[in-house]
């Protein structure tokens, strides 16, 4: 394998800007690849799941969200925050009963991929989830 790591920027300071319930804004001062120095200002994320879940071979199950952060009614897959020491797994059947009321006969990880990885280090583990069982939801109020 190839030794890449002389590419990546280096951290010599970090601060936090904000720390709230959900929200963790810090800037970092890194030394870049030529030596000199620059700011990287991000959100800190646990990551995240999203779950395709199949009823069959055709239909997936969607959910209706109000996103007060974007003023609207989204159509979204089920999806959820990691919470401290979640195994990613075991989050997306989680979310899936809480947000759809179905639980998972079987659930196969599909892959995992970094959602805005310029400002946030959230990583999101994509599931598809099969065998669903109907049970009831226990929504949560929009994070």
């Amino acid at each position: 394998m190839k030794d890449d790591s002389h590419l990546i920027e280096r951290k010599q300071d970090s601060v936090e800007l904000f720390k709230g319930k959900f929200l963790h804004a810090v800037r970092d001062t890194v030394t870049l690849t030529d030596g000199g120095s620059a700011t990287r200002e991000f959100v800190v994320h646990p990551g995240a799941v999203v779950i395709l879940p199949f009823l069959d071979e055709q239909t997936i199950v969607l959910i209706r969200n109000r996103r007060y952060t974007v003023g609207e009614i989204l159509i979204e897959v089920p999806a959820g925050t990691l919470e401290k020491g979640e195994l990613p797994m075991n989050c997306a059947g989680r979310e899936l009963q809480e947000e759809t009321g179905y639980l998972a006969g079987r659930i196969k990880p599909i892959g995992s991929f970094f959602a805005s990885p310029g400002i946030l280090t959230e990583k999101m583990y994509i599931f598809a989830a099969y065998d669903l069982e109907k049970t009831r939801t226990a929504l949560e109020a929009d994070g």
